[in-house]
Order: C-alpha cells, then sequence, then structure tokens
C-alpha cells in the first residue's frame, strides 16, 4: 500500500547502486531531484509575431548534501571523489527507502558525477555536497 499523507522530507533519500546494494548519500541531509525539457524555436513569418516552440531533449540532474565522516560505511566524499576522478557513471535512485512499499513510485537512472565540494567552518561540521547529472532516461517505477 502506497504511504499516505504528505511527505516527511527524511523519508526520500538518494540511493547509489554500490555492488548491487543501494546505499544511501552518507549522512545526507538534503536531496533534490530536478527534471527539465529544452525547446527548439519554431516561430515563422505565419506565428503572427508569436513565439512558437516544440519539445526537444528531456535532462535529468540530482543533487545532495551531507556531513562529512571518515568512519563511514555509507556512500561518502571518498567515494564520490574516486568516481567522479575515474569518470564513472553511478546508477541512482531517488525513493523512499531502498525497498519502496507497493504503490510508492521512485525514480532511477545512470548519472555522472559533476561536482563535489567540501565544506569546514570554523566550530561547525563538515558537510559536503555533490551533483549528479544523468546520463539517459530517468524511470519512474511503482512496485506493486
Amino acid at each position: 500500500m502506497a504511504t499516505a499523507g504528505i511527505l516527511n522530507g527524511t523519508q526520500l533519500v538518494l540511493y547509489v547502486d554500490v555492488s548491487g546494494t543501494k546505499t544511501p548519500v552518507a549522512f545526507a541531509t538534503s536531496g533534490n531531484l530536478s527534471i527539465n525539457m529544452d525547446t527548439r524555436e519554431t516561430t515563422n513569418k505565419e506565428s503572427a509575431g508569436w513565439r512558437q516552440l516544440l519539445e526537444a531533449t528531456k535532462s535529468w540532474t540530482m543533487e545532495a548534501e551531507g556531513f562529512h565522516a571518515y568512519d563511514n560505511a555509507q556512500f561518502d566524499f571518498k567515494d564520490l571523489f574516486t568516481k567522479l576522478a575515474a569518470r564513472t557513471a553511478v546508477d541512482l535512485q531517488f525513493s523512499l527507502g531502498a525497498t519502496p512499499a507497493a504503490g510508492d513510485y521512485y525514480y532511477s537512472g545512470s548519472a555522472y558525477i559533476t561536482s563535489i565540494s567540501l565544506d569546514s567552518p570554523l566550530e561547525d561540521s563538515v558537510t559536503f555536497s555533490c551533483s549528479f547529472e544523468g546520463t539517459g532516461a530517468l524511470t519512474e517505477t511503482t512496485p506493486s
């Protein structure tokens, strides 16, 4: 049965596939999925001065922020750096749990890590942020 009501943002997690196991991005404090569609110009002399468009390519990105720790078994900054340096795509899933309940749709796809950063403010927790750019289709899946 699908999760009822307005979701708590804590429930929606960005997972990275690590050797067949869905592993959360370490100590994440936020996540973001953005889906876009480009357009192509089709304005012509018969458009009566109005701009006209048609569809073009679709794209998607995911982002996450979290706390940084060295003694961590989750997918962390070190893993992000390794994948980025190797120019290796990762499989991502943005969902309510690694195995979502029936009816709880989720999004997944393959992406390249396009940016990572560490932030170390004085007398505060060390944090990181990362951005992923999708390569190929983003799929929506609803477990039955």
